[in-house]
């Protein structure tokens, strides 16, 4: 098998040429798979300018993989939501639903606007604000009022899930995607 992938080079100038803003091809073979896949030499091509190959190759290769981490920043952009549940109402549980977008910044705010229905009180179009923090684990919290939900986050920010933790008497929870 043989792959190969392409890149736009921002290298300084080289006894060959500049290259700066030159595709770059790095190409190399393998066969075998899991721990037993053994790697060829790497071989840098830079149209028209040259084309390298040793045996060694020109760079190595790792199978171990680097865990990819989440942060604040992962939570970027605007996302769609829904929430459902119950709130405790005197004695019993009433309906809880909710749904509507938000907008994250990547530094810990966000702004949502949404609407539903809580116990038979109708709302709509509120607008308020939100605090969140994303740990390395991708999960974190959005703490607002006197409310508070734990969340978790895909490892690329495309979704979330959410669930009630504050007040105890709303039992909810929902997910939410990028736009």
């Amino acid at each position: 098998v043989i792959l190969a992938g392409h890149a736009t080079s921002n290298d300084p100038p080289t006894p060959f040429g500049n290259i700066t803003g030159a595709g770059v091809t790095l190409t190399f073979g393998y066969h075998g798979s899991g721990s037993s896949v053994q790697f060829g030499p790497i071989m840098e091509s830079v149209a028209p300018l040259y084309n390298l190959y040793s045996p060694a190759g020109v760079g190595s290769l790792s199978l171990t993989p680097s865990p990819q981490t989440c942060s604040t920043a992962t939570l970027k952009g605007t996302y769609i939501f829904e929430l459902g549940g119950s709130v405790q109402s005197g004695n019993g549980f009433a309906p809880y639903a909710e749904s509507g977008r938000f907008v994250a910044d990547g530094a810990g705010n966000i702004t949502v606007l949404d609407s539903g229905n809580q116990a038979g009180q109708v709302f709509s179009g509120r607008t308020f604000p939100i605090a969140y923090t994303v740990d390395a684990n991708c999960g974190g919290t959005f703490t607002f009022g006197g409310s508070a939900m734990d969340i978790q986050v895909s490892r690329d920010g495309s979704s979330i899930n959410m669930v009630f933790t504050k007040p105890g008497y709303v039992i909810a929870s929902g997910t939410g995607k990028l736009q």
